[in-house]
């Protein structure tokens, strides 16, 4: 993961030593019986399947999802059954 802290705020993040950001993730694939179910370490999605995640970060922030594909391109994420938070 990726944290990218804005150049006015680079100094105060740096200075405060009590600034502080968890996330949870979690990342889901679409079983057989069309259910998801949890991903796990090391699984591969194959083009065409079905997944879901989500992020919940403990403060307010901006977060970014990139998918990168097999030939290392990036892809636009599709945004059908995007929701915001």
């Amino acid at each position: 993961m990726l944290l990218k802290v804005p150049r006015k705020e680079y100094q105060r993040v740096l200075d405060d030593k009590g600034v502080t950001l968890s996330v949870d993730v979690g990342f889901y694939r679409e079983g057989d019986d069309g259910k998801f179910e949890s991903c796990k370490e090391g699984e591969v999605l194959r083009t065409g399947e079905a997944f879901a995640f989500f992020v919940r970060p403990s403060g307010n922030c901006h977060l970014y999802a990139l998918q990168i594909d097999s030939l290392g391109k990036l892809p636009a994420l599709p945004e059908r059954g995007l929701r915001h938070a």
